[in-house]
């Protein structure tokens, strides 16, 4: 029966990579003779287990940032922060006797340094036989970086991704769906598990994650939706990593200040494991049981589908069948019980939460210990007379693979596939990097070539580039500008009529770019339109009136600027509403302002209208007052006519 269930593992991992694999590409040295230079990574399997999809993570020591071409992936969260920094030209292969193996790859968690100076990560995925050592290439610094694809681009797998609006990710893989947001501190807002039922979970507002029950009030991470940090390190067809930090606060959002915590999520491609790390610092002393890391807690969920695994190895698994709520401060745990029902051997959906650093402690049938760290003595029922930690940081963060598979894959009798997790958590691989001396000669400047044109790419002349270092210039008729930058990560505003109408993330590099850049204006017939928010499409423009279209953030004041006019307009329409002069908009020397409210979707349609909807027009109106002065010079005359013929 485990034979079988093993050849069983081994044929569908073998049908899920097939298509991985066939990206791999056989090739000899000439093929890298674009690049500069060469690390060495060599990986070590000491667990005995045969390993597949495996992520590798090989971090770069600090270096000059010229070797590199560097880009920016930007969604409605990493925008804020810039974007997500990764490296173009890093190319990872896998020495195959006298050959070399392509392996699809990607970077991230790029970190600049003061000194011109960056370090990164290189994420990939291998295949590795037990107790075998396999040796990989790194070659990054291409001589010329138009010669690289993207490599975001150029590898493609099961792992999709998108941004969520208020901070964080969601992914999906063959096995899951899930998202993790800023919303919630940092934790599951809600998991659809694919390779189960297809269930979707939504994470109410009842907790998860870094809980601490300190004088009489449970704090956590997940009701600090004000103060919580985050940044999102890679996105990418191999990983998406994102990390999360902030307060822990009690359930009554006052800050106690007795902690903070650090959630870092890792989603790999073609994988049912998610890498969880969590780690907390304490301002004061906490006593052992009063202290709960990690606490997987998601309301809706279907507790029969969910199950641990001990230190002891005993698989527990059922619902909850008692818990006090005591004033809106939480759940005591204390007086909630997990009930056991051993009936319960083969649930639908099964998630295998399985820690590092203890396994998941239950206390006979109480459950108000799980997640309690063993910190000294490794036991599974810590002294809490004793046992106490903080004020600090863990030596060692907590660490969790979250396995989401199909539940008569993990559920066996032998617990094989279990037992294989809990290995490859608790012996990772050994990875040894070197990685060359690079000697540079040190340029502290380039000079960059702007071309700004607007959203239908004509060039915009007299818009104003400005660097973050205050050095600025403007653009001539053909939208060119230059602009001498300091080597290094570089932010370059763009302003037209004193409106940001542009950003733009580099990182100068001692050759120089030609960049082109395209900004919200938008030229049509002699007019020129101009917004903070986004142009969506060229305007209508008309003797009678013009329509614009523009998009921002929901609920939030948008300007747009319009130029080249003969005439003000006779009235100003924002998403049907008319505005008054001088308040929602104003016109002078030419220079027509609108300020616009965009609505719940973030849509701000405006209307210039230079004839009245509602009014004649002029000419009407003077057609009127001739007529009337005819009327008024021809009743006298009538008058005295008939006065004559009434005489007579």
């Amino acid at each position: 029966m485990k034979k079988l269930f093993l050849f069983i593992i081994i044929l569908v991992v073998s049908l899920v990579a097939k298509p991985f694999i066939s990206v791999f590409s056989y090739s000899n040295d000439d093929v890298y003779e674009n690049y500069k230079y060469k690390a060495t990574v060599h990986i070590t399997e000491t667990a005995g287990v045969d390993r597949f999809f495996e992520l590798v993570i090989v971090r770069t020591p600090p270096i000059d940032v010229s070797v590199f071409k560097i880009d920016y992936l930007s969604g409605p969260s990493s925008a804020k922060h810039g974007g997500v920094a990764y490296v173009k030209d890093v190319l990872v292969v896998k020495a195959e006797g006298d050959k070399l193996i392509e392996i699809p790859s990607q970077t991230g968690d790029v970190i600049f340094y003061p000194n011109n100076t960056v370090s990164f990560n290189i994420y990939f995925l291998i295949n590795i036989s037990r107790n075998s050592r396999d040796t990989y290439y790194i070659y990054f610094g291409a001589k010329d970086p138009s010669k690289i694809e993207d490599p975001l681009k150029k590898y493609k797998t099961d792992l999709r991704f998108s941004e969520t609006k208020t901070g964080g990710v969601s992914v999906e893989n063959t096995y899951y769906n899930v998202t993790v947001d800023s919303s919630l501190g940092g934790w599951l807002t809600s998991l659809i598990h694919k390779a189960g039922s297809g269930t979707k979970y939504v994470h109410g507002d009842s907790g998860g994650g870094v809980f601490i029950y300190y004088k009489n009030r449970w704090l956590s991470q997940v009701f600090n939706t004000k103060k919580v940090e985050y940044r999102i390190c890679a996105l990418g067809p191999i990983a998406v990593h994102v990390e999360f930090w902030g307060p822990i606060v009690d359930t009554s959002k006052k800050d106690l200040g007795v902690g903070e915590y650090h959630t870092t999520w890792i989603f790999t491609a073609y994988s049912p494991r998610i890498i969880l790390v969590q780690n907390v610092t304490l301002k004061t002393v906490i006593k052992a049981n009063d202290f709960r890391p990690i606490l997987f807690f998601i309301p809706k969920f279907n507790w029969y589908d969910f199950y641990v695994l001990q230190s002891d190895r005993t698989l527990y698994q059922g619902s909850v069948t008692k818990s006090v709520d005591k004033g809106g401060a939480g759940v005591d745990f204390n007086e909630a019980f997990w009930e056991v029902d051993i009936t319960k051997n083969n649930p639908q959906d099964a998630v295998a939460v399985i820690p590092e650093h203890p396994i998941f402690d239950l206390v006979k049938e109480h459950w108000y210990n799980i997640g309690c760290l063993d910190y000294v003595k490794n036991t599974r029922n810590p002294d809490t007379r004793t046992q106490v930690f903080g004020p600090g940081t863990y030596e060692n963060p907590v660490k969790f693979f979250l396995i989401i598979d199909r539940a008569d894959r993990m559920l066996e009798n032998d617990l094989s596939m279990i037992y294989m997790y809990e290995k490859l958590l608790k012996q990772p691989l050994i990875i040894e990097s070197e990685f060359p001396e690079i000697e540079v000669k040190r340029i502290t400047y380039a000079i960059y070539s702007f071309k700004v044109v607007d959203v239908a790419n004509n060039p915009v002349k007299d818009v104003l580039i400005v660097s973050d270092e205050a050095r600025q210039n403007i653009t001539d008729e053909n939208g060119i500008a230059y602009l001498n930058l300091t080597l290094g990560k570089r932010t370059i505003n763009i302003f037209w009529h004193n409106l940001s109408v542009g950003t733009l993330h580099i990182v100068a590099s001692p050759g120089g770019e030609n960049l082109t850049v395209q900004i919200n204006v938008a030229v049509v017939n002699g007019l020129s339109f101009g917004s903070n928010g986004t142009i969506e499409s060229l305007p209508t423009v008309s003797n009678e009136r013009v329509s614009l279209n523009i998009s921002s953030t929901p609920n939030t004041l948008v300007l747009c600027i319009v130029t080249g006019l003969e005439k003000g307009p006779l009235a100003v329409k924002v998403n049907g509403v008319v505005g008054s002069s001088g308040y929602d908009y104003t016109y002078r020397d030419g220079v027509l302002t609108i300020y616009a409210i965009t609505d719940a979707k973030g849509k701000a349609a405006i209307e210039i209208m230079f004839v009245s909807e509602e009014i004649l027009p002029f000419y009407v109106f003077l057609l009127a007052i001739i007529f009337g002065f005819i009327i008024l010079a021809i009743l006298p005359f009538a008058y005295h006519l008939r006065g004559e013929k009434y005489v007579r």
